[in-house]
């Protein structure tokens, strides 16, 4: 079945054209990846090609997958950069979900697929936004907008030709995806039928094969299946309820095939309106053509309005495509910074024989942006001049015959060192090269066979010189600063015995692949795989205390890491949070090193006196250990519900065949349906007395499950989470028999449309990891390496947990008076490190979840920072470069780490906001030389295209905060945040002038007053640029003066009192 538009006349839209230039607007169609499943983005997909298919230039822009069968293109930087030197403005089409303006382009065209604010937050509707609305219901009633439908039904798919089942339909089916996620119950009557909702994944193919059996469908939302339905021939009654009222005027009245559920005759109308669903589908697939040509129509005129008229301005961003096309080239530069620094995704401009995940691309910008500035090196420089006694550091390289042609790059990387205290000697069966000249740096050992050299390297090692050693592959090539941050690191942190870096590797091509961003010392982790890489510091006198290399050939250095875990604290291992270590990459792990890894593995638990069993792990060089031990375990199982009815029947079904003593529910929502049901259930034969119903309030069921459960220990768990299986109960219970550990966690997987995503691995400040990325695959093993070990852990922010009973009980339980559930989680798993006790995280024991609707956590989260702020920013358990902000990614916009010279700089976070004075970069110029003389250090984050949390200011624990005066409620709430939780921390607010206020035409500057009141409400200090700026903010902050910027002025007389 087509869907050919014939009509020559109507193909292209009215709009000024020329033979020698493109006069086209190009069009930024914003959508999420391309989802079959999806109707919604289906539409925001097919729209920008048909709009290509017109003859326009439309771009995707924030997907990363797209249909090989649309053309689609993805916007480019270098296309985005073209557009604007070109002077061709572009329109940004944001569908209602997209709250703000994060292209910060001028032209705004605003699709409303649904209700603004129904699926996210309140749209911040800008002055002349173009209004599109797909469907007249979702137009609130106090706009305008213009029609734009674009006919979402694959007709290929969803039809009612040649069907055997029309006859005799036999199915019943509901549908409330929606819904079903704000916790609204379906009606008695619908629990038992087909659910076709997204909490069962479904092709489209098997949704249209039982639509094409049903003879009813009943639907809680508005939502494209009421289409499907309709053209595989299934009626369909819409269920009124408080979440969709249906008024008189709702266009889904008019639908065909359609009729209102608990009307009189209801279904028989539908029946009979199917008959005209055929004529009225092909109407609309016509009209996507002519509402599409329409919307091209009237951004034209948006267009030439905005070059006539102009539009109020938010911020510099957008004050860049206002410039005219001659002055543009000037400020490209500054074009440049705003949007190559900003989490949009563009499509990479680099050409590659392979199609490579987003991630390398984010990867290779975190190179090229972590690469010590000049004056960083500076610093170090002075660091090392005035350094008492520099470590000398000892390179030991075992090279045999196959490593020769690996060992040129080894030693050219260690003639490239900034540190000059090292020495490197190679152990070999070969002869030295050709040129090989001996120097007090350099020594070769020719030994006459092979057989001899792990032992002439350890004996090499015992008689060394140097203060710290370290046994390296050929092939390993270390960064020219590397083993200078390692000097400097070792110097800062004396009590270290251990140190390791971060790592990555090198292709044939000389292209960074596979980083490993290491987390701090983690013993569990280590013992699951050798995380510590192909670099590993050891200080002489640990080395020779803890017996030196061992006798485990391939896994020398492991082995020796576990001994010295068996003999020290976890403080003596250090962490070295920088990208310095290169491996290549066409050396992978072997059988023989992770037999010799499990050997070493296993003299090492028998020296805890730890009985366990090791396993091949998930992925090769990894285990699992299962843990065997004498501790009796009882098991109560502890579940809150409200009114989850087919999750909790679910649940409680499946947990029939655990081994537990008890389970108590709390039903703290008083619904008397899920009343009925689990007194139904406790009444079983299965259940009888061991299932137990409670009603408790939101805030008392956990103190109430601790003297209520008879176990001693915790299954704590959510009805969102599926039941364990015996196996994977067991695996919990193994490994709560380490010592220490007083709370273990499986790993949940949320099954996604195309893959599942794991949502539990890292605590994320915004929430859940749900991009399909690197990070959260459950079959890859992340950036920092925790997907597929077993690990310690600092915080898990989502049931379930098995914890000890006495250890919760001591720590009074969840705080569900102060936080949410997840919050109260996190909070908890805290106090339980904190005091002293051991979380453990598993992927050996993997739970499926259901999405989980988010409960309002503003207040909460707060308490959760100002309790655990300083916690969480120092979590050892993941790395410096983790992003608070973007979760499940690294932060490749912004450093993250400040280098010291011998005296301090001060360290000075600036804020760009959209206060600032249009076209006016002196400030930052300035800051910048300041830097580039070493008087301060500076991470600049642009506020207007990336958000910051107070966790991530405290990760940085910044000198002072310096920004300029802005509205942004953004900015207000992160100054907030951080004036509670990080007092200490001094913000510093510029004032060059009055214009971020927009006043009102005739408005003085003293009526602005109360508006700067709240503006500066969170600055501890107010710098102007003029006397009288600074005499009208006098008053509205602690300290305030007046500084006029210059050229010669330094750092520190423009920040002193």
């Amino acid at each position: 079945m087509t869907d050919t538009f014939n009509i020559p006349n109507h193909i292209f839209a009215q709009r000024p054209r020329s033979v020698y230039k493109s006069l086209g607007v190009p069009i930024y169609v914003c959508a999420p990846d391309y989802r079959q499943s999806s109707g919604g983005i289906r539409v925001m997909h097919y729209f920008c090609h048909i709009l290509n298919e017109l003859g326009e230039e439309a771009y995707l822009i924030n997907a990363r997958t797209v249909s090989p069968h649309l053309r689609t293109p993805q916007l480019t930087f270098d296309r985005m950069r073209e557009h604007f030197l070109t002077g061709r403005n572009p329109v940004t089409v944001y569908p209602e979900v997209v709250h703000n303006n994060p292209f910060n382009t001028p032209l705004i065209a605003r699709w409303l697929l649904n209700i603004p604010g129904h699926l996210g937050k309140s749209v911040d509707f800008e002055s002349k936004d173009i209004i599109f609305y797909y469907e007249p219901w979702c137009l609130p009633a106090h706009m305008s907008g213009h029609f734009l439908h674009i006919d979402p039904l694959d007709h290929s798919i969803f039809n009612n030709e040649d069907n055997p089942h029309d006859g005799e339909r036999t199915l019943e089916c509901v549908y409330a995806n929606k819904y079903f996620l704000q916790k609204k119950p379906v009606f008695s009557e619908h629990q038992k039928l087909i659910s076709l909702g997204q909490e069962i994944k479904r092709t489209p193919q098997e949704i249209a094969s039982i639509l094409r059996q049903a003879k009813v469908l009943y639907c809680y939302e508005p939502s494209g299946i009421i289409n499907e339905a309709q053209a595989c021939g299934c009626p369909v009654l819409l269920v009124r309820s408080d979440y969709w009222k249906l008024p008189p005027d709702d266009s889904h009245h008019e639908l065909p095939g359609v009729a209102v559920y608990g009307e009189d005759g209801a279904l028989d109308r539908a029946r009979e309106g199917l008959a005209r669903v055929r004529s009225n589908h092909t109407l609309l697939r016509d009209n996507s053509w002519l509402t599409a040509r329409s919307f091209i129509e009237t951004i034209y005129a948006a267009q030439e309005d905005f070059l006539c008229n102009g539009k109020p301005i938010l911020n510099s961003a957008q004050d860049l495509w206002k410039t005219s096309i001659e002055e543009r080239e000037a400020v490209v530069e500054r074009f440049d910074q705003i949007y190559s620094r900003s989490h949009l995704l563009l499509k990479s401009n680099e050409p590659s024989k392979t199609t490579r995940p987003p991630f390398i691309h984010r990867y290779r910008e975190f190179l090229r942006k972590s690469f010590p500035q000049e004056f960083e090196v500076q610093l170090l420089a002075e660091r090392m001049v005035q350094m008492q006694a520099p470590p000398v550091i000892h390179l030991l390289m075992p090279c045999r015959a196959a490593d020769a042609p690996h060992l040129a790059a080894s030693l050219d990387s260690m003639n490239k060192q900034f540190y000059p205290h090292w020495k490197v000697t190679v152990v070999s069966d070969q002869p030295p090269p050709e040129g090989w000249v001996e120097g007090a740096k350099t020594q070769w050992l020719a030994l006459k066979d092979a057989i001899h050299i792990d032992y002439v390297i350890d004996e090499m090692a015992a008689a060394s010189g140097g203060d710290w050693i370290a046994a390296l592959r050929p092939g390993v090539t270390l960064a020219p600063e590397a083993l200078l941050l390692m000097a400097d690191a070792i110097k800062l942190h004396p009590e270290w015995r251990l140190l390791y870096a971060d790592e990555d590797q090198i292709e044939e091509d000389g292209r960074h692949v596979s980083p490993r961003f290491k987390p701090g010392f983690n013993l569990e982790l280590l013992r699951s795989c050798n995380y510590l890489g192909t670099m590993v510091l050891v200080r002489k006198d640990a080395f020779m205390d803890a017996g030196r290399f061992g006798s485990h050939q391939g896994a020398q250095t492991y082995d020796l890491a576990l001994r010295m875990a068996d003999r020290l604290p976890p403080s003596a291992f250090g962490r070295l949070s920088r990208m310095v270590v290169h491996a290549p990459a066409d050396v992978q792990p072997n059988a023989a090193t992770d037999e010799a890894e499990a050997r070493a593995l296993a003299e090492h638990l028998s020296r805890r006196g730890q009985r366990a069993s090791i396993r091949s792990g998930l992925q090769a060089g990894t285990r699992h250990i299962e843990y065997l031990g004498a501790r009796e375990a009882s098991v109560s199982i502890v579940l809150a519900v409200t009114d989850e009815l087919d999750l909790v029947r679910r649940f409680l079904t499946d947990a029939q065949a655990l081994t537990v003593l008890d389970v108590r529910v709390f039903n703290v929502g008083g619904d008397p349906d899920m009343r009925k049901l689990l007194d139904g259930l406790s009444a079983t034969p299965e259940w009888s007395g061991r299932l137990h119903v409670h009603t408790a309030t939101a805030s008392d069921w956990p103190s109430l499950a601790a003297e209520l459960a008879q176990g001693n220990l915790l299954y704590m768990t959510s009805p969102y989470a599926e039941a364990p299986t015996p196996q994977q109960l067991a695996e919990l219970l193994g490994l709560m028999q380490r010592a220490g550990v007083a709370a273990v966690s499986p790993r949940l997987v949320l099954p996604g449309q195309t893959q599942a995503t794991v949502v539990n691995a890292e605590w994320a400040y915004k929430g859940e990891i749900k991009d399909a990325d690197e990070s959260s695959l459950p079959d890859t093993p992340g950036p920092l390496g925790l997907n597929l070990c077993a690990h310690e852990k600092l915080a898990i922010n989502r049931l379930p947990l098995l914890v000890d009973k006495a250890v919760y009980q001591a720590l009074n339980g969840f705080d569900l008076a102060a936080m949410n559930l997840g919050d109260a989680v996190v909070d908890f798993c805290l106090r339980l490190v904190r005091g002293g006790h051991t979380l453990i995280w598993t992927p050996h024991a993997t739970l499926q979840c259901h999405a989980e609707q988010a409960t309002p956590a503003e207040e909460s989260r707060q308490h959760l920072l100002e309790r655990h702020v300083r916690e969480l920013a120092a979590d050892a358990c993941l790395h410096p470069m983790w992003s608070w902000d973007n979760p499940g990614h690294f932060e490749h916009h912004i450093p993250l780490s400040w280098t010291d010279g011998p005296s301090h700089r001060p360290r000075i976070l600036i804020l760009a906001t959209d206060g600032e004075p249009a076209n006016d970069n002196f400030f930052y110029d300035t800051a910048m030389r300041w830097q580039d003389a070493a008087q301060v250090q500076l991470v600049v984050v642009d506020m207007r295209v990336q958000e910051l949390s107070a966790l991530t200011v405290a990760k940085l624990m910044p000198d002072a905060i310096v920004l300029h005066a802005s509205k942004s409620p953004t900015l207000q709430k992160l100054l907030q945040e951080t004036r509670r939780c990080l007092p200490e921390i001094p913000v510093i607010a510029r004032i060059d002038s009055l214009d971020f206020l927009q006043r009102r035409q005739g408005q003085t500057e003293w009526e602005c007053r109360p508006a700067l009141r709240a503006v500066l409400h969170h600055a501890s200090r107010v710098i102007t640029r003029t006397p009288e700026l600074a005499q009208l903010c006098d008053g509205l902050s602690g300290h305030v003066c007046s500084k006029p910027l210059s050229e010669s002025m330094t750092a520190m007389e423009w920040l002193e009192h």
